[in-house]
């Protein structure tokens, strides 16, 4: 399953055709039928929503760190 999901991310990073994949990731109608079941099932979105989450906590945390006036870190 890693290597479908790999596979998929490939696409999506390298902007290519299904079958321009290299040979060593798995065929490409295997690839293109999860794509499409998981796309189908919301399961892209979801992941989405929950990086984008990740992603709005984490930059929170940090403007948090910059604003405590005992983070005397940045200048060490």
């Amino acid at each position: 399953m890693r290597k479908v999901v790999n596979a998929i991310f490939y696409i999506l990073r390298a902007g290519c055709s299904w079958r321009m994949m290299p040979d060593d990731l798995p065929a490409c109608l295997t690839v293109y039928s999860y794509f499409q079941r998981w796309q189908r099932k919301g399961i892209w979105q979801k992941i989405h929503s929950v990086v984008r989450c990740l992603r709005r906590q984490a930059t929170q945390l940090r403007q948090l760190e910059d604003c405590n006036p005992l983070n005397l870190s940045k200048y060490n």
